[in-house]
C-alpha cells in the first residue's frame, strides 16, 4: 500500500457567535465536557462527508443548539501546538445574531454553552482560542464596514444616534464623532435604501427630536 510522505493533519472549524447584549459585545463560549477541559469556542472535526461550512454549522448546533445563517470565514490556525491532542488546522468563522435568536442548549461534547461580554471573558480559554477571538473581533469590526450586519441586530424604529451607538460596539470606532457616522449612514445606508425614515420623532437628551428610521425589509 502507497504511503504518504507527509503527515495527514485533521481538520477543524471554530465558530465566534457574536452578539450584544447589555450595550457590550458578546460571544458564545462552550465548557468542554472532555480533555482538554476548560471554556471554548463551539467547534469541532471535519466529517469526510461534508465542507467546511456545513461542518461549522453542523458543530455549532451539535454544541450549543443555535442554528447559524450567515457565516463569514475569517481565518485558518496551524500552529503544531496548538491542539494537544494531534496535529489540527482549523478554519474559523463568525456570525452575528441577536440576542434573542441565541438559545443555547449544550450538547455532544459540551457540558455547558453561555454568553460572555468579550470585556469579562474566562482568564484561559482551550487551545489558541483567546488568539482567534481577537483576530474574530477584529474581521467583525471590518466586515460592518462593507456589509450591513448591524442591522440584523436593530429593532424598529431607531434614531441614527441608537445605530451609531451599535456600529461602534461592533467595533467600527472611527465612526464615533457623529458627523462621520451620519455621512456614512448617509451614503452606506439612506441613499441605497437599506434604511428609510419613517413618521414621528423620538426624544434624546436636550437635544431636538430626532428621525425615525425602520430597516427596508
Amino acid at each position: 500500500m502507497y504511503q504518504y510522505e507527509f503527515s495527514r493533519p485533521s481538520v477543524a472549524t471554530d465558530v465566534c457567535i457574536f452578539t450584544v447584549l447589555n450595550d457590550e459585545l458578546s460571544v458564545v463560549l462552550i465548557e468542554r465536557s472532555e480533555p482538554p477541559h476548560g471554556w471554548a469556542l463551539p467547534g469541532g472535526f471535519l466529517r469526510e462527508d461534508e465542507n467546511l461550512d456545513d461542518c461549522a454549522r453542523r458543530e455549532t448546533v451539535e454544541e450549543t443548539g443555535v442554528p447559524t445563517d450567515k457565516l463569514f470565514q475569517f481565518g485558518n490556525f496551524s500552529n503544531p501546538g496548538r491542539d494537544p491532542r494531534t496535529r489540527v488546522i482549523s478554519v474559523a468563522y463568525f456570525t452575528l445574531m441577536k440576542v434573542g435568536d441565541i438559545k443555547l442548549q449544550a450538547g455532544t461534547d459540551a457540558a455547558k454553552a453561555d454568553l460572555f461580554p468579550m470585556s469579562k471573558l474566562p482568564k484561559i480559554l482551550a487551545f489558541d482560542h483567546k488568539q482567534i477571538l481577537e483576530e474574530a473581533e477584529i474581521a467583525l469590526a471590518n466586515t460592518i464596514k462593507q456589509k450591513p450586519l448591524a442591522l440584523d441586530l436593530v429593532s424598529d424604529p431607531f434614531t441614527l444616534s441608537e445605530l451609531q451607538q451599535l456600529y461602534l460596539i461592533l467595533g467600527m470606532k472611527e465612526h464615533r464623532p457623529k458627523g462621520n457616522f451620519y455621512r456614512f449612514a448617509q451614503k452606506a445606508l439612506i441613499t441605497t435604501g437599506l434604511i428609510e425614515e419613517i413618521e414621528g420623532r423620538r426624544s434624546e437628551g436636550r437635544q431636538r427630536p430626532a428621525k425615525l428610521y425602520k430597516v427596508a425589509r
